[in-house]
């Protein structure tokens, strides 16, 4: 499937749901779960994104088995203390909520890192990519909730503006970008796009 269509595909079920959530159910929770979700995707994608790490794939581009992932146990502590910040936020707003659990997470990913020997030499890197996904991803994302708070009508335009200039991004880059912007990170994101 080319990247257009697995976009168009993801919007198709995503975008109904989201809907749903926002103006179906007057109470915090289907937001606060889509963003739950959304938010744990986002964070293994920026960690397997800044961390280098790629799924294996065979000559076809078909993907292979996962191969031994050094970093999985990072990821997966990374995760499951994104999904405690959304939901704890959620629940006791930010004020209560968000500098407890971001703390509690951090430590938890401190010493997962740690306890990793063999990658002691790049301690140092991993809790900062980690840490910086934290605070990038889920603790961006804890407002959803609240801000339904203030009527679904602001979370739609909030998010609608949001996918709006990342698809006119997108489909910008497509049609008028030569030169790649940061190949490391995104071997497809023109300098026409990012502007």
């Amino acid at each position: 499937m080319s990247n257009l269509g697995q976009r168009l595909a993801t919007a198709v079920v995503l975008v109904p749901a989201l809907v749903a959530s926002l103006f179906w159910d007057p109470t915090r929770w289907s937001i606060l779960a889509f963003a739950t979700v959304a938010a744990a995707f986002a964070l293994d994608e920026y960690l397997r994104m800044v961390l280098g790490i790629t799924p294996p794939v065979d000559a076809d581009g078909n993907p292979l088995p996962a191969s031994d992932d050094p970093h999985r146990a990072m990821r997966l502590v990374a995760g499951l203390g994104g999904v405690g910040i959304m939901v704890s936020v959620g629940i006791w707003g930010a004020s209560l909520a968000l500098a407890p659990a971001l703390t509690a997470t951090a430590l938890a990913c401190a010493t997962t890192i740690l306890f990793q020997k063999k990658y002691l030499p790049e301690a140092g890197k991993h809790f900062a990519t980690v840490l910086s996904g934290l605070l990038y991803v889920p603790a961006l994302a804890c407002v959803w909730a609240p801000l339904k708070g203030f009527g679904p009508a602001w979370l739609f335009v909030t998010l609608a503006t949001a996918f709006g200039s990342d698809t006119l991004a997108y489909f910008a880059g497509r049609a008028f970008g030569k030169r790649p912007l940061y190949p490391e990170v995104s071997p497809k994101k023109t300098i026409a796009g990012g502007v």
